[in-house]
């Protein structure tokens, strides 16, 4: 049997032991916790989320922030694109892992769900991300189109780019109607002020708008060559028919998008493109042919190989 001074000894001693594992909570009652592991933790937990959220944001430190999108004259939409579309480009997102669901990029930009969805329908569109069903959106990988432009003075064109290149090829035509030639880009081929068939087709490499063709072909032509024009580019009509090429110039100029490149590619207003205006006239009573292909500057890349060498 413990004696009453004893025991009061051993109470305290039991009490001291206690005092670092004993929270009070409330008057009259304790909690029992790790104070140490309960203090440090969360510490450490917040100091290393705050270093690797500095460390991102460093590496996209050009970015606007969504708290400067009320500031901005550009739509909300537009605002939240720009910003994904720089972090994309700057290496963000990871090309392995999905982006960050609908919800969560709403709640970062502190937009509505419709405004999210309308800024990466746009990205999709410029080719810089796809959607995978049941996975989410993913950043695509970012290829340019190779235009060999030694074919193309040989009347070979963006079909057999896409054969060498391993890669599916679709050609949409979008109107054919009746107009004089008014493209300002043209001019320097002095084409003859008359009216001409006017073709417009979109095509697309891989299923990505790529290129948006106006062309303008003098007339008359025949019904069968009308009809060939909705599977076919102009080019392969006049050599399936065998018609010899009496000239062929080409330019190359880069210049912001117009109205309906825009609307055709969905690209921004101002996006940066990559012109080709072409002519070439065929056939022993020439048919002439005046045209712009169209595509933002990001997605094609032109080729041009000489075989004799070049002495400065």
């Amino acid at each position: 049997m413990l004696g009453s001074a004893q025991k009061r000894k051993t109470v305290r001693r039991t009490i001291g032991r206690c005092s670092t594992a004993c929270k009070v909570t409330k008057p009259g009652r304790s909690k029992l916790v790790n104070t140490a592991n309960a203090k440090a933790k969360p510490k450490v937990g917040r100091s290393r989320s705050a270093q690797v959220k500095r460390s991102n944001l460093a590496a996209v430190s050009s970015i606007a922030q969504p708290s400067n999108f009320q500031h901005s004259s550009r739509p909300l939409h537009e605002m939240v694109r720009l910003t994904l579309q720089e972090r994309i480009r700057s290496g963000f997102y990871s090309k392995d892992l999905a982006l960050p669901s609908v919800p969560a990029l709403a709640e970062e930009f502190s937009v509505s769900a419709i405004t999210l969805k309308r800024a990466l329908r746009d990205l999709k569109m410029a080719g810089l991300v796809r959607s995978v069903a049941g996975l989410g959106t993913f950043v695509r990988e970012q290829e340019r189109f190779v235009h060999d432009m030694s074919a193309a003075l040989k009347l070979f064109g963006s079909k057999e780019d896409a054969l060498r290149s391993s890669r599916s090829l679709r050609i949409k035509l979008l109107s054919v109607s009746k107009s004089e030639i008014h493209e300002p880009a043209l001019l320097p081929f002095k084409p003859p002020a008359q009216i001409y068939l006017r073709v417009e087709k979109m095509v697309y490499v891989d299923e990505i708008p790529l290129i948006f063709d106006r062309a303008f072909i003098s007339q008359p032509v025949d019904e069968e060559f009308v009809e060939a024009l909705g599977s076919r580019f102009i080019y392969e009509i006049v050599r399936e028919r065998k018609m010899p090429i009496v000239s062929n110039r080409i330019l190359i100029d880069a210049a912001p998008a117009n109205a309906d490149a825009q609307a055709a590619l969905g690209i921004p207003d101002g996006y940066p493109t990559l012109r080709r205006c072409y002519h070439f006239a065929a056939g022993a009573k020439p048919m002439r042919v005046y045209g712009i292909a169209t595509s933002p500057f990001d997605r094609v890349v032109c080729s041009l190989e000489l075989s004799e060498s070049i002495h400065t």
